[in-house]
């Protein structure tokens, strides 16, 4: 399996004495030759990572320890040979199907993480956070 993108962040809030652990995870299988799409593999280990933090943050929670997973929609970035950044077309697309009229900026992920780093996300556990613009509503 080659690893694309997977960060963890912890915070710290003394004022609490809690802590806070947010799950980035992008990843997708090295081998093409897999049974199945692209697609599907993606499908499956971001609902493999939307469980983990869950269960990591039930397991967690008596720490006080907050796990929360981010799901970013398309992204203007390199990951995927840099298609939402650099193909028009595939940009013009994916705005057409996105509520805010636009692609996602690594800011527009990175606000989030941030986000739930502070204080002010002190009872955020256990979510799925989706940051895509309203992409599909």
């Amino acid at each position: 399996m080659n690893v694309l993108f997977k960060g963890y962040t912890f915070s710290h809030n003394r004022r609490f004495h809690t802590f806070g652990m947010v799950v980035l995870s992008l990843i997708c299988p090295a081998d093409g030759t897999i049974w199945c799409t692209r697609l599907f593999r993606i499908c499956i280990y971001e609902a493999a990572v939307e469980t983990l933090s869950r269960y990591q943050a039930k397991e967690l929670g008596a720490r006080r320890i907050r796990v929360n997973a981010i799901a970013p929609g398309p992204t203007a970035t390199d990951f995927g040979g840099g298609i939402v950044k650099d193909n028009v077309q595939f940009r013009a697309n994916v705005t057409a199907l996105t509520a805010l009229g636009r692609v996602g900026e690594p800011d527009d992920i990175g606000g989030v993480v941030a986000f739930l780093c502070t204080d002010a996300a002190r009872w955020v556990t256990a979510q799925r956070i989706e940051v895509s613009g309203g992409m599909n509503i």
